[in-house]
């Protein structure tokens, strides 16, 4: 995976995030097998993609590929695949307990010094953060 480009990358972490709840929706198949289209993915990417798309995965896999990912990824990296992320969730109109502390997990990267820039606490970003219990609303 070292050799991969960042979309490959951050489509990995997005395909081990969809088996959060245990199940890879057709929904969510749909938007990964889209945003490989959309990053031109070499077939190898996305013959790695369908296979962990067929692979059953746990919530620790998901943390190793987000760390692997922040170990090369930019700070422009990281909030594309937070928002990515975001949409991937609710592909399927349900989020499950551990697909919100994935998310949790991302926007922690963002805001931590090994995820590069820190964000601000204000605006949308800490707004949403206030709704999982990581901010204020006020």
């Amino acid at each position: 995976m070292n050799d991969w480009s960042s979309e490959a990358r951050l489509v990995h972490v997005l395909a081990t995030l969809a088996w959060a709840d245990g199940v890879v929706g057709e929904e969510e198949r749909r938007f990964l097998r889209g945003l490989a289209a959309e990053y031109a993915l070499t077939p190898g990417e996305r013959a790695e993609l369908e296979r962990i798309l067929e692979t059953p995965l746990a919530f620790p896999d998901f943390e190793q590929a987000l760390q692997a990912f922040r170990e090369t990824a930019s700070h422009a990296d990281l909030r594309q695949l937070l928002a990515r992320a975001e949409r991937l969730v609710d592909a399927d109109s349900e989020r499950a307990t551990r697909e919100l502390q994935a998310l949790h997990a991302l926007r922690e990267a963002l805001t931590s010094p090994e995820g590069g820039e820190r964000t601000s606490a204000g605006g949308v970003l800490g707004r949403r953060r206030g709704f999982l219990g990581s901010g204020n609303l006020g």
